[in-house]
């Protein structure tokens, strides 16, 4: 098989042992591991291009790697399609779910993504999106559930995995390979971070998602943000506190808010926000300062939260 003809694909036989270039006609963990390598290149830029490139997109990519791990372990066979037995994901969802509702300077938490509704799954790729300056990800290893392998009881892991922590983004790829796909819903992975803050509901979220199917057909799912149900607003975190506290509210959706601290004569003191925020969750910092920037005195206040037909009301102590 010396030459590409991309009407013709080859499914992924791009290498011999440890010479790339020089097929042998068997796809096995090196022709996975050349892929895994040059992912997302400009096959111009690999140098054995057209090798990787089984569907001569003109890049490495998701759709060349499922017909890969596809056909794993095959030998001088085109690449599988299983177009008889695929299924549609048209419904299919990813979420995120076990996130803390509040987490602390130190704590550990793992936050678990989630498959729903899924027709024929064989693969797939997404970023998860976090704040790198408030959590840092402590475990990269030992991370993937057993959802995508459920289909096949005589497989404990996938073909292949990837995981790169950049920071902030976390980029995640998963192919199952030739056995039969994963059906309905399941864990796909559980990520463990380390909190660097203290009293917040960390905000992480799921982009880019791409999931495939038996026919190695590529479905991209709606972003999975972290975004509360209802209108709250938190008890400050510390309490009594001096001199700084924090005050936490979430919002189902964008709305125009007021947070305003009074004393106990109902006197307005501070107003710490009145604009339009958007839905999510928020944390407000005062500093026990009224509204011309003096410090209070010592004593009881009331903070109270409006947006929309929301309103609540809370007590804080300042100590000085």
């Amino acid at each position: 098989v010396s030459t590409v003809d991309h009407q013709e694909l080859r499914g992924g036989d791009v290498g011999s042992g440890d010479s790339i270039g020089y097929t042998d006609n068997y796809i096995d963990d090196d022709d996975i591991g050349f892929l895994k390598m040059f992912y997302d290149f400009d096959t111009s830029a690999t140098g054995y291009g057209e090798l990787g490139d089984i569907n001569g997109s003109g890049v490495i990519d998701l759709s060349d790697l499922f017909i890969a791990t596809g056909n794993h372990t095959e030998e001088g066979v085109p690449p599988v399609y299983n177009k008889a037995a695929a299924k549609d994901n048209y419904n299919a969802t990813l979420k995120l779910e076990n996130i803390p509702d509040l987490v602390f300077n130190g704590d550990e938490f793992d936050v678990s993504v989630w498959a729903h509704n899924v027709g024929d799954l064989k693969g797939y790729q997404l970023t998860v999106k976090y704040n790198s300056d408030k959590y840092t990800l402590i475990q990269t290893d030992e991370v993937e559930g057993d959802f995508l392998v459920s289909g096949d009881p005589s497989i404990s892991r996938t073909v292949f995995f990837n995981l790169d922590d950049r920071k902030g983004k976390i980029y995640v790829s998963s192919l199952l390979g030739k056995v039969k796909s994963a059906e309905g819903s399941g864990e796909l992975l559980t990520l463990r971070f380390k909190s660097n803050v203290d009293g917040e509901t960390p905000n992480i979220m799921l982009t880019d998602i791409m999931v495939g199917n038996s026919d190695n057909k590529i479905f991209k799912l709606a972003d999975a943000v972290n975004m509360p149900e209802d209108f709250m607003l938190r008890q400050n975190f510390p309490n009594p506190f001096n001199p700084e506290t924090s005050i936490r509210l979430q919002l189902p959706e964008a709305s125009q808010v007021t947070l305003k601290v009074y004393n106990i004569l109902g006197q307005e003191i501070k107003t710490l926000v009145n604009k339009n925020l958007d839905a999510g969750y928020h944390t407000i910092r005062w500093d026990g300062t009224n509204n011309i920037g003096l410090k209070v005195a010592s004593g009881v206040y009331i903070y109270r939260m409006k947006a929309g037909g929301f309103i609540n009301s809370k007590k804080m102590v300042f100590l000085k």
